[in-house]
């Protein structure tokens, strides 16, 4: 429980104060909502877990300031004869970890913030509600998502700081862009889908985002000299051919199904199992996952971008679509049969040494985490060892510094080789 910082005024007389509990709430703006998974499923409302606050006499003094309770809620005594001003800010403490969400880096020292007032306190329950659907409210969207994922798990995420801002990166080019999202937990959200911070419309795409995060802090812990290693790997993907094996630029876009270096389709794969984990129980049989960005096989059209389609990432679960449903996505759930979405789609279309799908390394970790029961403290652990700041993504490479060989070796460090022998013929392992 983390401790709630009130000042608790004496009043001089009892007539002049009432016991006053405000709390504050979040309404959330989604595009990916209503897909079958279990939490933050429709556009409701929702608690400010965690969040700052501050209470001050309307024009005057700061009366009570720090973080709200689980419940998103503040008590104290406030004078019936005095108006209030009720601020709730862009920031949400979870004991070791916390989250700041900024407008842009040049702006690192502010929040965002929903304020009300002049407010005659009388006693009782006061609600206040940012609303996301507001332009400029982004932000409150961030901090639904992102409150989500700390609150599901709450001692097992890395313990640092998490930092957000809502612009695309300073200095451009792909180098900057890795260098500033993964050190010290910087991101960008606006640009993991498009310019446009069409990403805080996603809760999978910002939880996706801070799962590269974390995902950097459990191999990096703030060693910046991993940090380009343990961001984006060259991809291989020609949008008018996604499994042409020819091309060996980097940068070249990537999707939840694209053909990939193997180093990118599991960092990829991991931030999308954070995401799906946030969103999904896995104490059941079932898992929805609503990427942002994927191919449709069968050329139709080339990209289905933004489009909130939920694809299953429990192995043999769901209704298999050989072309990703034609010219419109029919089934209720869209799978792969045989749990090998590279070796269905791209296998046969040349070099395959080191390469892997995004979709086939999410359900390698969720099928870990949910059909093996490795519990996520083990999970983090096998992360650690895996050494993503030295591997390689060359088809070339020692065998000893490919992405499958080096997640083997950490498995068999955590004493659960025999869970990668369950779960690597999942597509992840050619």
């Amino acid at each position: 429980m983390i401790a709630v910082l009130i000042s608790l005024a004496t009043p001089d007389a009892a007539a002049a104060s009432v016991f006053q509990k405000v709390c504050f709430k979040y309404d959330a703006n989604f595009l990916d909502v209503g897909n079958g998974d279990d939490h933050v499923t429709h556009n409701n409302t929702y608690k400010a877990q965690n969040a700052k606050y501050s209470i001050s006499e309307y024009g005057g003094p700061t009366v009570s300031s720090g973080y709200l309770n689980d419940d998103g809620c503040v008590s104290l005594f406030l004078s019936n004869t005095k108006s209030y001003l009720y601020v709730m800010a862009s920031q949400a403490n979870f004991g070791a970890a916390s989250i700041d969400v900024h407008p842009t880096r040049s702006q690192a020292q502010q929040l965002y913030g929903h304020a009300v007032g002049p407010v005659t306190p009388t006693g009782g329950t006061y609600n206040v509600t940012a609303s996301a659907s507001i332009p400029g409210n982004d932000w409150v969207n961030v901090m639904i998502a992102w409150t989500k994922t700390f609150k599901r798990a709450p001692a097992a995420w890395p313990g640092y700081s998490y930092n957000l801002y809502m612009e695309a990166p300073s200095g451009g080019g792909a180098a900057a862009w890795e260098a500033d999202r993964f050190y010290q937990g910087t991101l960008y959200p606006g640009v993991s889908i498009d310019p446009n911070n069409v990403a805080a419309l996603y809760k999978f795409a910002l939880v996706h985002e801070l799962g590269h995060a974390i995902g950097f802090y459990v191999n990096c812990q703030r060693d910046a000299a991993c940090g380009t290693a343990q961001g984006e790997q060259p991809f291989f993907e020609n949008e008018s051919d996604p499994c042409d094996p020819t091309l060996t630029g980097n940068d070249l876009g990537h999707d939840y199904n694209s053909k990939e270096n193997q180093t990118a389709a599991e960092i990829e794969g991991w931030a999308h199992y954070v995401a799906a984990f946030t969103f999904n129980n896995v104490g059941e049989t079932d898992c929805r996952y609503t990427p942002a960005n994927i191919i449709r096989w069968n050329y139709d059209s080339v990209q289905q971008n933004n489009t909130a389609e939920a694809f299953s990432c429990e192995g043999g679960e769901g209704t298999a679509d050989n072309d990703y449903g034609g010219a419109e996505f029919t089934d209720p759930v869209i799978a792969v049969e045989g749990r090998d979405a590279f070796g269905q789609f791209c296998a046969g279309s040349g070099d395959v040494a080191n390469r892997g799908m995004e979709v086939d390394w999410l359900r390698f970790w969720w099928d870990v985490h949910q059909t093996s029961g490795v519990t996520l403290d083990d999970i983090l652990a096998i992360r650690a060892d895996m050494g993503t700041n030295g591997w390689s993504s060359l088809d070339t490479a020692p065998a000893s510094l490919k992405v499958n060989s080096r997640v083997a070796q950490a498995f068999y460090a955590n004493g659960l080789l025999s869970v990668w022998a369950a779960q690597n013929n999942n597509g992840i392992t050619r």
